[in-house]
Formats: structure tokens, C-alpha cells, sequence
């Protein structure tokens, strides 16, 4: 069973990734806790799936528990699904010291993170992420949120869990969608830190074009494991030289700049958040290509491997204005300055510090 340490100095953890965990999960829950109430924060799909079990194992552990569905997608990290949640765990008798457990994806574990941030001030949390995007990166350092109108995940906390707890096999009931997301978000630490990871997936293609009955999900599954893992150091990584991103963690934003404004602009409904960070990563290599801040040939090799994984898509090049009034909204821009990633070659990304003014200018001229 591969862990993968996260030692923080204020609050260390472990990332757990183990086949057949969730029918074990009461035993890992033990580990790092001991006390008797869990609550379950979870959505419709995921309850589907796996909560009586999940359910019946946690309470074979000796815990009592207590579970709050949610509906699936991106308008349950809003206020109101955050106040009912908050209402509800202190109407059942929920303790500061009692335990919540987020079952489920990214928006799951944003929103019960952040619930878990700043109930009573603060209480035990678990992440248990079932999408291939939250186990590969949204479960992992700490990042915490819900959306308001104005912008993703303008509220929120870097509130650290207890732990991290991943079933690889959860993926073998995820719709293809929502395993591009996770590839899309899995490209990234490959371009920025972990060029072996796009040695994998280029393999895959290329068994693909050498046997046609084979699809390149199919053998991404078959290597799960391997790829989580990879992606779970690299952002472990990261978090643990810079766990508030205010320096180097915000190499992890390559792609989101323009990512969270296609999200937004489409009202978060039309594309997966992995789906367009993925197209984000190419307008802004384009970008670096065209204005010679990189070498030739990041940007084709990165679309081959969009095209090859179905996340290549020009359509979400909605328009530059409509893009910087979105950018210029988003938390990560900081007083008219923005820090835009490129990638001056695999494994080497660079922090281009530039205006909302100047970047737009990039972006009429990158994106002609």
C-alpha cells in the first residue's frame, strides 16, 4: 500500500492509496481517530454508491455516524448548501471534537472542508476523494472553498485534514467525463514537475494507435495506481514548500488563469473543471510560444496529448474581453498584478509576473 507522507510541521498527514480501501475504511479511520461521532458529508451519486457500505463499516469500527447528502456539480459550493450543512451538523449534536468525513469529489471535498474549517471554529476532518481530480489533486494541501458570484472558491481556507484516504478502484464507476477531468489535471504536474508522467501517458496513446480495440481510459485505469501516486508526490511536494501558496505553490495554478474564466464564463455547467484547466494550459503555451518564452514544441506536444485524451477544444475561446473581466475577478489576481504560469520545458515552469493591461495585450497577440 503506497503512503505518501505530507509532513507539515503544524499538521502532518498521510495519503493512503490502497485497492479495496473504502471496504476497510473503519480500520483507517482508527488510525487517527478515536473518539465515536462521524458525519458524512457526501453527494446524491456517491451515496448511491457507497455510502450504506461505507456506513455499516464505520460503525462495525465502533462510531456512530450520521450522514448529509448534498445535490452533485459545482452550485452546491455556494452559501446557502454551506448554511444548511452547518445547520444540520449542529441540529444531529455535532461536537467540536467529533469527526467529518468528505465522501466524494472535488466540489464534496471543498465544501466540506471548508464546513469542517470553521464549524465550532474548526473540527476533525478525513478526505476519502472518489474522482480521479480530487484524489490526484483537490483532496491533497489543504485548499478549502465554496464559490460566490463573483468568483470559484473566493471563500474559503487552507484548513489541513487528518488524513487522506484513496480507493483507486472508486474510478471503475466514474463516467468517462469525469476521468478526462482528472487527466486534464494530471497533464499538468507532468508539464510542470513530472515529465514521467507524460512518458505514461504518451505510452498509452501509443499502445492505443497500435491496438485498436484498446482505449486510452481503459489503460489510464490500468495504471491508476501509478499515476495517482506520482501526482500525489508531486503536489505533496509543493504544498510543503510553500503550504499558503504565496510563493512556489502557485506553479500549480498553470492553466487556471484561464481555466476559472472559461469555468465561470460557461456558468461552470458546460465544462469539468479538469477539462478546462486543460485548454487553459494550451492558450497559455501558445501564449509563451508566441511571445518566445518558451521553446517550440511544448504547445504541439501538449495538444496531441489533449487530442488524444478528447480534451482539446477551441471552443472555449470565448473572447479575451469577456476572459480578463473574469481574470480580473479571480483571487489569484492581486492588486492589478497577476502571476501567469508557462513552461519553458517539461519539468521547468516558470512564474511570469505581469498586469491585467499587459496580459491582455499577451493575449491578442498569443491567441491571434
Amino acid at each position: 500500500m503506497p503512503i505518501v507522507n505530507v509532513n507539515l510541521p503544524a499538521s502532518p498527514y498521510n495519503i493512503h492509496i490502497e485497492d479495496g480501501l473504502l471496504s476497510q475504511i473503519g480500520r483507517h479511520i482508527r488510525k487517527v481517530y478515536t473518539g465515536k461521532r462521524v458525519s458524512v458529508i457526501t453527494d446524491e451519486n456517491v451515496a448511491e454508491l457507497y455510502l450504506e457500505n461505507i456506513t455499516e463499516n464505520l460503525r462495525h469500527a465502533g462510531m456512530e455516524v450520521v450522514s448529509f447528502v448534498v445535490a452533485p456539480g459545482e452550485p452546491s459550493k455556494s452559501f446557502s448548501v454551506y448554511e444548511k450543512l452547518t445547520e444540520d451538523l449542529a441540529r444531529s449534536g455535532h461536537q467540536r471534537t467529533d469527526l467529518i468525513i468528505a465522501l466524494g469529489g472535488g466540489v464534496v471535498g471543498d465544501l466540506a472542508g471548508f464546513t469542517a474549517s470553521s464549524y465550532m471554529r474548526g473540527v476533525p476532518f478525513v478526505q476519502v476523494p472518489t474522482s480521479l481530480l480530487a484524489q490526484i489533486d483537490s483532496s491533497v494541501g489543504g485548499k478549502t472553498g465554496i464559490n460566490i458570484r463573483a468568483g470559484k472558491n473566493l471563500v474559503g481556507a487552507v484548513y489541513q485534514p487528518k488524513a487522506v484516504l484513496i480507493d483507486p478502484l472508486t474510478l471503475d464507476t466514474l463516467p468517462i467525463k469525469y476521468l478526462r477531468d482528472g487527466i486534464g489535471e494530471a497533464l499538468k504536474y507532468g508539464f510542470i514537475d513530472r515529465p514521467d508522467l507524460l512518458d505514461i501517458f504518451e505510452g498509452v496513446l501509443n499502445d492505443v494507435n497500435a491496438n485498436s480495440e484498446l482505449t486510452p481510459f481503459r489503460l489510464v485505469l490500468m495504471r491508476r495506481g501509478e499515476i495517482i501516486q506520482i501526482c500525489c508526490e508531486s503536489k505533496r511536494d509543493f504544498v510543503l514548500q510553500d503550504e499558503r501558496d504565496f510563493g512556489k505553490r502557485m506553479i500549480l495554478n498553470y492553466g487556471h488563469t484561464i481555466g476559472h474564466a472559461i469555468e465561470k464564463l460557461h456558468g461552470y455547467k458546460t465544462y469539468t473543471h479538469g477539462e478546462a484547466v486543460a485548454m487553459g494550459m494550451y492558450f497559455m503555451q501558445q501564449i509563451s510560444e508566441t511571445s518566445g518564452k518558451s521553446v517550440k514544441g511544448i504547445c504541439q506536444r501538449l495538444k496531441d496529448l489533449l487530442v488524444g485524451f478528447e480534451l482539446y477544444n477551441t471552443d472555449m475561446k470565448t473572447g479575451n474581453e469577456k476572459w480578463m473581466d473574469a481574470i480580473a475577478k479571480d483571487k489569484k489576481n492581486l492588486n492589478n498584478k497577476l502571476n501567469v504560469i508557462f513552461v519553458e520545458r517539461p519539468g521547468v515552469p516558470v512564474v511570469y509576473g505581469t498586469t491585467q493591461e499587459d496580459f491582455q495585450k499577451l493575449l491578442k497577440e498569443g491567441l491571434k
